[in-house]
């Protein structure tokens, strides 16, 4: 996919119904999580067949459209070439919370400096009373506020897309040459093949080939040497572009997104380079046990096409840094 999803995006929002059909929306590491009025009213069929889209799944009461590693960026791009700021769930602050109550708080501070200026000097110089004098400045602090940061967020979100249609391009010149390598269990545990895993994305192979595991414990190593493209605030998921130039996702659990974060101490960070064997997150399978998710951390290698072959170990377990997948050129 390219690095602009504006076109997806308004396809998406198309197909489902518009925003009027939407309550929420929010993203995990591979998916758009949609909660709709009427699911009737979206068409499966067409959205299946956009390129970009892996497949559509209706899971808890929601309406889940499976992108792969970019659903952070076609997320953005929903949200704003849908105009639903106000609909979407950013669960990075350990809570989800509306997008627009940022927006908001910063119009009062704004809004608030206004008033203090006005209501200093305002007697004065507005001749009216001090009772309509506090109403209307805190009318105009409030509206010059809401002015200032709209006009700000605009600012800000084409300079950020601008930048990324840059990268997206300098990405293309430089993509590094693929070879061949071998990835070591980021875990210790049970090994389960992707068929048997419980998430039907995962499980049909479509999101890319590898393996799931069952941990024994609640430590999570790099699987090689290379660069954390990906690092979820709530620790449930890790990108890694390794040096050999697989594209990996570590997904710690299924359906993990919605404990906010309860129970993830990420070690290392978005951005960060990894050497294999590094820890990179601890987390507590009670708690996932505990909230009713299951356990089953998959890896899979998002770019599998570029491979003339994968090999995948035909171990029941491993410890941390057995070798499980072996990619060639």
């Amino acid at each position: 996919m390219a690095g602009n999803y504006d076109g997806l995006a308004r396809m998406l929002v198309l197909n489902i119904g518009g925003k009027s059909n939407v309550t929420s929306v929010s993203h995990c590491g591979t998916r758009l999580h949609f909660v709709l009025k009427d699911e009737g009213q979206a068409n499966t069929e067409l959205i299946q067949s956009l390129d970009g889209v892996v497949t559509v799944l209706r899971e808890n009461g929601e309406y889940q459209i499976v992108v792969g590693n970019h659903a952070p960026e076609v997320y953005e791009s929903v949200l704003r070439t849908g105009k639903m700021e106000e609909l979407g769930v950013s669960f990075a602050d350990g809570q989800p919370a509306p997008a627009e109550s940022r927006r908001s708080r910063y119009a009062w501070l704004i809004g608030l400096l206004v008033f203090a200026i006005i209501e200093t000097a305002g007697i004065t110089l507005l001749g009216i009373p001090l009772n309509v004098g506090t109403f209307v400045a805190m009318v105009l602090g409030a509206v010059c506020g809401s002015v200032i940061c709209e006009a700000w967020d605009r600012h800000r979100k084409k300079v950020k897309s601008a930048a990324a249609n840059r990268q997206s391009d300098t990405d293309a010149d430089q993509a590094p040459a693929i070879r061949s390598e071998v990835l070591g269990a980021p875990v210790q545990g049970r090994i389960i093949s992707l068929a048997d895993l419980s998430d039907e994305a995962f499980a049909s192979g479509v999101l890319g080939k590898g393996l799931g595991f069952e941990p024994e414990d609640g430590r999570l190593y790099a699987p090689c040497d290379g660069e954390i493209t990906t690092f979820f605030p709530t620790g449930h998921a890790i990108g890694i572009h390794s040096d050999g130039g697989a594209d990996i996702l570590i997904h710690v659990g299924l359906g993990t997104v919605k404990l906010n974060g309860q129970g993830f101490a990420p070690k290392k960070q978005q951005g960060d380079r990894t050497k294999k064997g590094e820890l990179l997150l601890e987390f507590e399978p009670g708690t996932i046990r505990e909230a009713g998710m299951s356990i089953e951390t998959p890896m899979i290698i998002s770019n599998s096409e570029m491979y003339a072959d994968i090999v995948l170990t035909k171990k029941a377990s491993a410890k941390q840094g057995d070798m499980v997948i072996e990619t060639k050129v």
